[in-house]
């Protein structure tokens, strides 16, 4: 059920009324090796990004990207960073 929420939540927010643009969309290369939850180690296979950075009609996304380092096989969140590069227009 949570997932169901969560992808009702992610459709309203992306294609709702336009207000909000995910920044993954924005770019014409994001970087994303994987997905952007690790499970602290154990889910690294996945490959869904769950985690996102909206931008109003204001702002554009220069680069997009999931960080994926760990120090020494730990990772300090059951999620990997996203970071985006954005300009105001």
């Amino acid at each position: 059920m949570q997932r169901k929420q969560s992808l009702i939540v992610f459709t309203l927010l992306a294609n709702g009324d336009g207000a909000l643009t995910d920044t993954y969309n924005q770019v014409p290369h994001p970087y994303a090796t994987g997905g952007s939850f690790n499970g602290f180690g154990a889910s690294l296979a996945r490959n869904e990004i769950i985690d996102h950075i909206f931008a109003t009609k204001h702002f554009t996304a220069q680069k997009w990207g999931i960080l994926t380092d760990s120090y020494h096989g730990k990772y300090p969140s059951d999620h990997f960073p996203v970071m985006a590069l954005i300009n105001f227009k």
